[in-house]
């Protein structure tokens, strides 16, 4: 049984924006627009404070631990053939109500990244249903010992390097871009 070499080189990036870090810049942007000083030089570009992960994915290929980024968390996984990811988007209005939404996202993204490494697949080259992790992971949450609070929007993908095919499944407004270069 000889395995099937992928077709496909992945590298995965990510960009994500603390809410009230950008919050923070916008306004103070303002004010330097609105009140230049008179020795000041004009406003620089508007730059806002996104932070930008890129990955190779090389032979040896080691699970990323949930990535926090204010409210928002992302995982990704990969087996033999397929590539796993996602985002989780909590809901900041739980603040109000005394409830930290990162806690909720972070949770969902730790456990699809756990129910994404020990999905069963037939044969190597199978892949993995996004829609079927997600259903699997909030399942999980629901009958944890340590109750999760709040809510997230939620986006997970699998991308097969065997066929080349890209899945997702959404939950909300998370959407996503493909570009090929």
């Amino acid at each position: 049984m000889s395995a099937l070499a992928p077709r496909f080189q992945a590298v995965l990036a990510s960009a994500w924006i603390s809410k009230r870090e950008a919050a923070k810049y916008v306004q103070s942007y303002i004010k330097r627009v609105q009140n230049p000083q008179p020795q000041q030089q004009p406003p620089a570009a508007f730059t806002p404070p996104i932070q930008v992960q890129v990955l190779n994915l090389p032979g040896k290929y080691e699970p990323l631990d949930a990535i926090n980024g204010g409210e928002d968390s992302l995982f990704h996984t990969h087996n033999k053939h397929n590539l796993t990811f996602g985002v989780a988007d909590g809901v900041g209005g739980w603040n109000e109500s005394g409830i930290d939404p990162s806690i909720f996202s972070r949770t969902l993204t730790a456990y699809l990244a756990s129910v994404s490494c020990s999905t069963f697949l037939l044969h190597d080259s199978d892949e993995i249903e996004p829609r079927e992790l997600l259903r699997r992971a909030f399942a999980g949450m629901r009958t944890d010992q340590v109750p999760a609070f709040g809510s997230a929007t939620a986006l997970v993908m699998n991308l097969s390097l065997a066929s080349g095919m890209m899945r997702s499944a959404q939950l909300g407004d998370s959407t996503f871009v493909v570009i090929q270069g």
